[in-house]
């Protein structure tokens, strides 16, 4: 199995392994269990006798306006008992991932069809607050809550939108390197065009590359107030630098400790791109044909950083 391949060439077992629900065509599912025999793989099962911790990425396909008004109740009651049933072991839920106001399409955010920005703030606070409630009404006291907005979301409406401390176990961003050296047009990072390293895609600070003050990054944001977790995180592979992937890995970790409310960061190990676009394969091993962006990558998980308990 490619996990077990994983952790056999890294010589250390992953802390936690994130899974997809339903059955919703590009995102895997994210959006969209109905029904709870969607829950009977019990993939979490396998992950915990791994001995790591499951991560589930999952929304169920309603929208903001029909979760306030308790339409979505019985599958939040349904997925309560389903993940208490693994008690005690914690699982980690990362609802509404990315939400990305005010132009997604995907139903269960709030995007222009589904009201736009007024599904910002309250709305979704309301309906963060809801699930919640509905998860300790059933007694999923082992089930975390992790908020996750787009590094380069909406910022405004990301911070109107924060559910508040007590409904949040951790706070974190996702964000990817998607620029090749050749293309100057390109920003993964406010600070500059091209290639960004991982601090450049999470910690930035000071003036961004239109002269004016970067806007706060989300672990600056965050992290005070919750542990800071990086919900995905990846690179292309540039041939026209073919050192940087490995690179990015390699110097990780020297960044992760710059970053003072940073506990942990999950990889997007998977090739999407059938789906995105040639550049959006986000194995950490590809291309197979050149070993260094690999080497990198062990190289950073042996590191003494993804072996300390972070606060």
């Amino acid at each position: 199995m490619a996990i077990r391949q994983r952790q056999q060439d890294l010589g250390r077992t992953f802390d936690g392994i994130q899974i997809e629900y339903g059955n919703n065509g590009y995102w895997d599912g994210v959006y969209g269990i109905y029904d709870p025999e969607d829950f009977t793989p019990r993939r979490e099962q396998w992950i915990i006798d791994n001995g790591s911790f499951p991560v589930v990425s999952w929304t169920p396909g309603y929208t903001i306006s029909q979760m306030n008004s308790g339409a979505a109740d019985e599958i939040w009651r349904k997925a309560a008992q389903y993940f208490a049933s693994f008690a005690p072991h914690r699982i980690m839920l990362r609802p509404f991932v990315e939400f990305n106001w005010p132009t997604s399409v995907t139903s269960a955010v709030p995007g222009p069809e589904n009201g736009g920005v007024n599904s910002c703030g309250e709305p979704f606070v309301q309906a963060w607050r809801h699930m919640v409630d509905v998860f300790r009404e059933n007694d999923a006291t082992n089930v975390g809550f992790w908020f996750t907005p787009e590094e380069g979301a909406d910022r405004e409406c990301a911070l109107d939108s924060y559910p508040g401390d007590a409904y949040v176990d951790w706070v974190g961003s996702d964000r990817y390197n998607r620029c090749p050296l050749s293309d100057e047009s390109c920003y993964s990072s406010p600070l500059r065009p091209g290639p960004a390293t991982f601090s450049e895609l999470f910690g930035y600070r000071g003036t961004c590359a239109d002269e004016m003050p970067c806007k706060t990054n989300m672990h600056d944001t965050f992290g005070p107030r919750k542990p800071f977790v990086v919900g995905e995180v990846g690179t292309i592979y540039d041939v026209h630098d073919s050192r940087f992937k490995g690179d990015f890995y390699r110097t990780l970790p020297e960044d992760a400790r710059e970053l003072r409310y940073l506990r942990g960061v999950a990889f997007f190990d998977a090739d999407v791109s059938a789906i995105e676009g040639a550049d959006a394969n986000w194995r950490v091993d590809f291309p197979q044909s050149d070993p260094d962006p690999y080497q990198g990558f062990a190289s950073m998980a042996r590191d003494a950083w993804f072996s300390t308990q972070h606060g």
